[in-house]
């Protein structure tokens, strides 16, 4: 990653899907508090998902996807009290699912800072271009004002769904397929009534379906 990055400590929507990043994901999301959108899937990023993302207080969106990401889901995402789509799919995450994860969303809709803000797209950005160039940097290492309509795709259950606009407020997901994970699933995920996307399947889970989920009215 460029150092460049880390002078951006106002980035509100990061995309950096569909690369060849490596290396461990603490070294992208240093000193970068002000996230609401995370999307680093589809690259070779490896070790543990960090802790340290629990400390980005605002963020509703992280998808973390087809990687190679080990260790067990840490409690502290569970800090991430407007988190509205999460998927951790296609990793190598292994341990329980955390209770605490039922409270994904809860808080969503009671926020409004859900508003568009700065936006940093390296979408499938080949390794021979410059990347200052193709951001629009200028001489003294700041970003041009560039305006772009936020989307996010998110793939469950083999099909993808591409959200444009107003995405923050409109959809929920989980997507923990394509683990190790190991246990039972915890009965207070059908406290998550406003979830429509929830995949767990191709994992070690064991035991019967919560009688719970019956109160997931939303899922899709």
């Amino acid at each position: 990653m460029p150092s460049c990055l880390m002078r951006l400590p106002r980035i509100e929507y990061l995309y950096l899907s569909n690369n060849q990043l490596s290396g461990p994901m603490k070294d992208i999301i240093t000193n970068t508090s002000g996230l609401v959108l995370v999307d680093l899937s589809n690259n070779d990023l490896t070790g543990h998902i960090p802790s340290c993302i629990g400390n980005i207080p605002y963020l509703r969106v992280l998808l973390l996807g087809g990687n190679n990401f080990i260790g067990e889901i840490h409690f502290q995402l569970c800090n991430l009290l407007y988190l509205t789509m999460l998927d951790l799919s296609r990793n190598n995450i292994s341990g329980t699912i955390p209770i605490c994860l039922s409270h994904i969303s809860s808080h969503a809709s009671q926020d409004d800072h859900a508003y568009l803000g700065g936006y940093l797209s390296l979408y499938g950005l080949y390794e021979d271009q410059d990347v200052e160039d193709a951001m629009g940097f200028d001489s003294y290492g700041d970003i041009l004002e560039v305006q772009w309509e936020v989307w996010v795709n998110f793939t469950t259950k083999g099909i993808s769904y591409d959200y444009e606009g107003n995405i923050l407020q409109n959809m929920s997901g989980i997507n923990l397929s394509y683990n190790r994970l190991l246990g039972e699933i915890p009965k207070e995920m059908g406290n998550l009534t406003q979830v429509r996307a929830l995949n767990l399947s191709h994992n070690q889970l064991t035991g019967p379906i919560p009688a719970t989920f019956s109160n997931m009215g939303q899922l899709e």
